[in-house]
């Protein structure tokens, strides 16, 4: 028998990670408030589907990739991208379940943390950071024994030599985790991966400034049912995952056989919070209502020979096992809403599935904007519609279909308008993947390669070998878009070069990527994966990587073989990969190429540890120094070298540091014939491993442009790379030297870096230093930044404030050139809202905003108008009863002092008394104290009857630990607390809008500007905060006609209505508004003269006319789409009669059925589209009034067919009416 759960780490992953973060990247000076001066919805634009870039091939892995893009939901500082990416480029598994949106697909909504769990999870009882229960030995937690010995050379102890690997008897398992899990952060933005230290922090290879801060995992006995993760960037923009319960997915399965373990293995992301909270972002799930139970299907089975031939001769089958790995979702999770301040997407299910009867299908993404007037999201812009089938279907096994993505269809907000096809798929199905049960069938990496013996073959690696074309079963060959066009991969075998053999591995690779154009042109790139010297660039992680066994010698002739269905060997590094490729060509239609080359093996190689067998331990992983770009070289189609760019990476660390060790270790046990019968034998593999702390960038690229008549004339240019300390993403300095001589430097300084220059005085220092703080983390702001030519030096500084609330905001922007000050920028923030009110350059004129749609846009702008803000505070007091067991909970409204007094309800009586009360508190900052009031001066150490504490902004609970009180009389002493209060924040604006886009008493209709007027007479008591002159613009509705009107403004001024559009400004300032409509775009802008200019938008939301006021059209938008857009309508109707029981009658089309509907509806029913062209149609019916089933006859566009007719091609050019009768 043998034990191989600890081979198998558990990984459940939720999405892909579609987003990579830049090896070097450089801001401008004023990159974070320019979104203050956005006047228009970024969402007016709207992609319609596949783009040129979103299918393609990942070089490095052979890879096919395709990225569809639904929709965008805007926000005011962030924007969440909603799409579908295809994830199985490189093949389908056998074992592969099909996710909510089908077979190889990911839906990429919102983000997660998932966790592939070595060993046991880390922070439950036994695991790496979790306590160890009934601990009469005073052991630590496991992590830090693994790196006391590891990392240390600490000598282990028996029990925990024992822990570490098992009794030594027969079928012994290790007792606690040796190894930190594996945790992958994914969002829209960034991703990245870490793992917990022993000491529960997390540990990167490469530091990108991210702050990771994990609840509930550290020695929390009681408390690791509720772990969640906060994320903070570099931009201080803060990311919640599994903060609310609902939203964490939970698996049950077995680790440690044959323990069963429940525990979550992803944390969904469920709420951003935009720095300064300017913002949030919310995600809802919902859950399905059953667990759902997935099988992974192996076998394996233990042999002994008593020769050591060469195949080995097998003389017995000592036990076998097939018993499937059973992972339940706990219930499966998935995602509902996401919202912003303009709009909101909505996810909708079926939960129909043929494949997975406990899992949903995602059937239709809605977007919705933002209704200002009602303040729901209730105006539906977009849906898209996920249409699908089965692969397999007419097997009707649920282990041998698989869901399939055929379509994703658009439809606009007019019911009576056909959708559009925004995308169809094709897949490769000349042969489809067999059931799961049928693991023999699968190849060593669990591909398809129609294996046909059921059980474990005597000779073990036999039929196991990868056969192709089985391994395309399924897999993902076109994609059509909404232009007519086609996207079109072809495949061949993964090559990998094996010690100078090129070898089949690892499923397939894309040779050729074809795109088809809607106009008859195709665009073909071919993929080569050949070094110069015509070798496979392949390379592999570990060799040999074609057994299915282990293998053991006992002594004597006596062998032990263990087998099994798939590989047993830790094939792939973190990212997945196996197999990748050190250089490609990609040559083009017109003859012309490229060779890119990566960084990989054998330079980046994973390190072994202390390891006893290679392929079966975990190794040190250098995985993120692979698939770097090393160099690449364009030639054109007569083979000339055109462009070259070769890059140097390094670490930017004196000495790679070691964190996280772990330790493998599996024990196989198994029975021999020895001279006195069967002898049990115990076989421990184990191997360490750690994690690197290092910073690997790129620090130089030599860029060279060649001569094509003369290649020996080049123009070379080189730039080096160093980075901010904190941050590995942010690019410190630049240089850039080309063969001419001329140079280029920029040194950028973010908060954290040493020596920044021009910095003024203590407060602006302070200010930077709180920037750089874990708790505000905005690492990304550019302070100063300086540019050197040959010749001149120019310098921006920005001066940074800290508001009373904590808020942090740029006050001024400065230029200097050769360090003369030039032009200076100022600008002033609402503190509550932050949103950005004025600014102006030194001596010249206020530029002053103000905003609508939740804070969304700018509505009026008013150049030499003012708006200012001022804050106030005031202190509250609460009280703390010593005798309460219950914390007192008190919110700071900004960082300040607070103090604690003892205080007396009533006071002590005659005699000598002490009162000694000592607290702790906890919150942003902790710590402990005591009180004391005494009659005699005995409080010793604990001081006084107060105290004060300087405490950083934020919510604090504070609970009394221990007290006495030896007074007499009924005293009932409590703590008071006096601390700051909320901050309020009041707003003067020298300026006055209302458009009544946002004004509940507005009636809809057909307003001045925008959707909304008000619909009778208006008093506008609007009082201006200083002695200047005001105008007053208005327009009201008189015979059908928005009239302009402008006089001097008088508070309590009487406008005779209908009105629209009042605006207030000083004479001697200009005035520019606007409407929007969220998540479409701006509507209108009206000028200071009063002069407006209108935006109209189609059903799809896409711009479709520009008018002036009079409603002259400026400009006018057209859209045309191939024939791929061109779909019929299946219209059926039901003019059957039935008594009880309704006929069951159906249509299949192409695979898909559709039903009709009972023939007592009234009206006919839009059942579905197909696009024009030939389809096949069966017609079948059962009638349940024992009706002859053919008496039930069929209408097509006119033209009778009978019930009986068989599969029949019909060429489909209009909309499809059936009628049943």
């Amino acid at each position: 028998m043998f034990r191989n759960s600890a081979f198998r780490a558990l990984g459940l992953f939720s999405g892909i990670f579609c987003f990579s973060l830049a090896s070097a990247q450089v801001e401008t000076s004023n990159s974070q408030i320019e979104w203050s001066a956005n006047l228009s919805a970024s969402n007016s634009l709207m992609s319609m589907g596949v783009s040129r870039d979103s299918v393609s091939v990942d070089q490095f892995t052979g890879m096919a990739t395709a990225l569809i893009p639904l929709c965008t939901l805007s926000g005011i500082d962030l924007s969440v991208p909603v799409g579908l990416a295809y994830t199985s480029g490189n093949g389908v598994r056998v074992q592969d379940f099909a996710s909510d949106v089908g077979l190889g697909w990911q839906l990429n909504a919102g983000g997660s943390i998932t966790r592939t769990v070595r060993g046991l999870p880390d922070e439950q009882d036994y695991g790496y950071i979790g306590i160890v229960p009934n601990n009469t030995v005073n052991q630590p937690p496991m992590g830090q024994v693994i790196n006391s010995w590891l990392g240390s050379n600490q000598a282990l102890t028996t029990d925990e030599q024992r822990a570490i690997g098992g009794s030594g008897a027969p079928g012994s398992e290790a007792t606690e985790d040796c190894e930190p899990d594996l945790f992958y952060v994914s969002t829209p933005y960034f991703s990245f991966q870490f793992v917990f230290d022993q000491n529960g922090n997390p540990v990167f290879s490469n530091n990108y400034g991210f702050k990771v801060i994990a609840n509930n995992f550290y020695l929390t006995p009681n408390n690791y049912g509720t772990t969640s993760f906060e994320v903070i960037d570099d931009r201080g923009n803060q990311y919640y995952f599994g903060a609310n319960q609902n939203d964490v997915q939970n698996v049950q399965t077995t680790l440690f056989s044959p323990t069963v373990y429940t525990f979550p293995t992803t944390w969904y992301l469920d709420k951003i919070v935009t720095f300064n909270s300017k913002e949030t972002i919310t995600l809802t799930y919902l859950h399905g209502s059953a667990n759902d139970a997935q099988n992974h299907y192996m076998a394996g089975n233990s042999y002994y020979c008593n020769t050591t031939d060469n195949p080995p001769l097998v003389t017995g089958l000592i036990q076998g096992d097939a018993t499937p790995q059973v992972t339940t979702l706990i219930p499966p999770v998935y995602v509902s809403t996401i919202t912003s301040s303009q709009g909101q997407v909505t996810f909708n299910y079926a939960w129909d599935r043929k494949d997975d009867a406990n899992a949903a299908r995602l059937s239709s993404v809605v977007l919705t904007g933002y209704d200002p007037l009602s303040g729901a999201y209730d105006n539906t812009l977009r849906t898209y519609a996920l249409n699908y089938t089965y692969f397999n279907q007419a097997s009707g096994d649920p282990n041998q279909m698989r869901l399939q993505l055929e379509n994703v269809l658009l439809e606009d907000n007019n019911p009576q308008d056909p959708p559009i096809p925004l995308a169809t798929f094709g897949y490769y199905t000349t042969y489809n993947l067999p059931s799961r049960t049928a693991y023999y069938a699968a190849d060593y990496f669990g591909f398809y390669n129609n294996g046909t013996v059921a059980s474990t073959m005597t000779y073990p690696s036999s039929g196991k070998a990868p056969n192709m074309p089985y391994t395309e079963a399924d897999i993902l060959t076109d994609v059509n878009d909404v232009f007519g066009g086609n996207w079109h991969f072809t495949y061949e075998s993964n090559m990998a070069n094996n010690l100078g053999t090129a070898v089949s591995v690892d499923g397939i690779r894309v040779n050729q990527l074809s795109h088809n154009l809607a106009t008859g042109e195709s665009l073909t790139k071919s993929y080569s994966y050949l070094t110069s010297g015509n070798f496979s660039s392949g390379q592999l992680r570990v060799t040999p990587y074609n057994v299915t066994y282990v293998s053991q010698t006992t002594g004597g002739s006596s062998n032990a073989f263990y087998t099994f269905s798939e590989t047993p060997y830790i094939l792939y590094d973190p990212y997945g990969n196996f197999v990748t490729y050190s250089t490609v060509k990609v040559t083009d239609q017109d003859g012309g190429s490229t060779v890119t080359n990566f960084t990989n093996y054998p330079d980046q190689s994973d390190a072994q540890g202390l390891g006893t067998l290679y392929e079966l331990d975990p190794m040190t992983s250098n995985a993120y120094k692979r698939g770097l770009l090393l160099s690449q070289y364009i030639y054109n189609a007569a083979g000339t070298l055109l462009e070259s760019v070769q890059n140097t990476y390094a670490s930017q660390l004196s000495q790679v540091g070691q964190a996280a060790w772990g330790w493998h270790q599996v024990n196989y046990w198994y029975y021999l014939l020895g001279s006195t019968g069967y002898v049990n034998y115990d076989n421990p593999l184990s191997g360490a491993y750690h994690t690197n702390v290092d910073n690997f960038a790129l620090t130089t690229t030599v860029a060279t442009k060649y001569d094509m008549v003369n290649s020996g004339n080049t123009l070379v240019t080189t730039t080096s790379y160093t980075y901010s300390p904190n941050d590995l993403s942010l690019v410190h300095q630049i240089t850039t030297t080309n063969s001419k001589g001329n140079t280029f430097t920029r040194t950028i300084y973010h908060p954290g870096d040493a020596a920044i220059p021009m910095v003024a005085n203590q407060a602006e220092s302070n200010t930077i230093t709180a920037m750089a703080t874990p708790a505000v983390n905005n690492l990304a702001a550019v302070i100063h930044q300086t540019d050197s030519t040959n010749t001149v030096v120019t310098d921006v500084h920005n001066t940074y404030i800290s508001a009373l609330n904590q808020n942090i905001y740029l006050g001024t922007s400065t230029q200097y050139v050769n360090k003369a000050a030039g032009r200076q920028k100022n600008y002033f923030f609402d503190q509550s809202a932050s949103d950005l009110l004025s600014s102006y350059m030194t001596n010249g004129m206020p530029v002053s905003s103000s905003y609508g749609y939740n804070g969304s846009f700018v509505v009026a702008k008013v150049n030499n108008g003012t708006s200012t803000t001022a804050q106030s505070t005031h202190t509250l007091t609460s009280d703390l009863y010593c005798s309460s067991t219950t914390p007192l909970s008190i919110t700071m409204g900004y960082a300040g002092t607070v103090t604690l007094a003892l205080v007396y309800t009533n006071l002590p009586g005659s005699g000598t008394y002490n009162t000694t009360v000592n607290f702790s508190y906890t919150g942003p900052t902790s710590g402990s104290g005591c009180l004391c009031t005494s009659s005699n001066s005995s409080c010793g150490s604990c001081g006084g009857s107060s105290l004060t504490l300087s405490l950083l902004k934020g919510t604090y609970q504070i609970s009394v630990t221990s007290y006495t009180n030896t007074a007499t009389g009924t005293t009932n002493p409590f703590i008071q607390a006096t601390y700051p209060g909320p901050v309020t924040n009041t707003l003067t604006t020298g300026f006055f809008f209302e458009g009544f886009e946002q004004n509940h008493a507005a009636t809809l209709g057909s307003a001045h500007t925008g959707n909304a007027y008000y619909n009778g007479n208006d008093t506008v008591t609007w009082q201006p905060p200083d002695s200047r002159t005001y105008l007053i613009q208005w327009w009201n509705l008189s015979g059908g006609t928005w009239n302009f009107n402008q006089t001097n403004y008088t508070p309590n001024k009487v406008l005779t209505g209908p009105v629209d559009d009042i605006r207030i400004f000083p004479s001697d300032a200009q005035m520019t508004t606007y409407t929007y409509t969220p998540m479409v775009g701006k509507t209108s802008e009206t000028d200071p003269a009063g002069h407006s200019v209108n935006y109209t938008y189609d059903a799809f939301g896409r711009p479709q006319l520009v008018m002036d006021q009079d409603h002259n059209i400026l400009k006018d938008y057209a859209y045309s789409y191939g024939s791929q857009s061109q779909l019929a309508r299946i219209i059926l109707t039901n003019n059957t009669s039935y008594t009880t029981t309704p006929d069951i009658i159906n249509l299949t089309i192409d695979n898909n059925t559709y039903s009709f509907p009972a023939s007592n509806s009234l009206g006919s029913v839009v059942e579905g589209y197909i696009p024009y062209g030939t389809h096949l149609f069966t017609f079948s019916c059962t009638s349940a009034n024992n009706d002859n089933p053919s008496s039930i006859q069929y209408t097509m566009n006119g033209t009778a067919v009978p019930c009986t007719t068989s599969q029949t091609a019909f060429t489909v050019n209009g909309d499809i009416n059936i009628i049943a009768h």
